[in-house]
Order: C-alpha cells, then sequence, then structure tokens
C-alpha cells in the first residue's frame, strides 16, 4: 500500500463524512452525542481539531502576544 493510496482512501472519507453533515439541520447539530457532555458538533470539532491547527500553529498561539482561543473558539465552550 502506497502513500498515493491512502491519501485517495482518506479524501474519500472526508468526503463522505462532510456530505453527511451536510444535510444536518440546526437541531440535529446540538443534539447530544454518543460522548456524555457532547453536542454533535463538539465531536466533529474535535475530530477535525487536527486538520486545522498544527503542532507549529499552537506553539506559535502559545508566545506572549499571540491570540489566544476564544471560548466560542473551543468545542466545550469553557
Amino acid at each position: 500500500m502506497d502513500l498515493d493510496e491512502i491519501m485517495m482512501w482518506t479524501r474519500a472519507e472526508r468526503h463522505g463524512v462532510a456530505n453527511f453533515l451536510d444535510d444536518l439541520d440546526d437541531h440535529e447539530w446540538t443534539a447530544d452525542s454518543l460522548c456524555p457532555g457532547w453536542t454533535v458538533h463538539d465531536v466533529l470539532a474535535h475530530l477535525t481539531l487536527s486538520n486545522r491547527v498544527t503542532l507549529g500553529g499552537d506553539a506559535r498561539r502559545s508566545r506572549p502576544g499571540a491570540r489566544q482561543l476564544e471560548p466560542d473558539d473551543r468545542a466545550d465552550g469553557a
């Protein structure tokens, strides 16, 4: 199995999930998930975090004066 094949499968899986999520309404996004205390939105935010944030990105944000995550940016809202 080569990297190109793995990436093709990964892209196909991500597109499938995105297509499924595209059809969710507001009520479904805010519904409780199977993870206690987490909504569907919370779970998805957690699952996609690695696609939105890299280790380097985290390190840059932790420098003095760098933008910190605001409460609305965090999946748990805390």
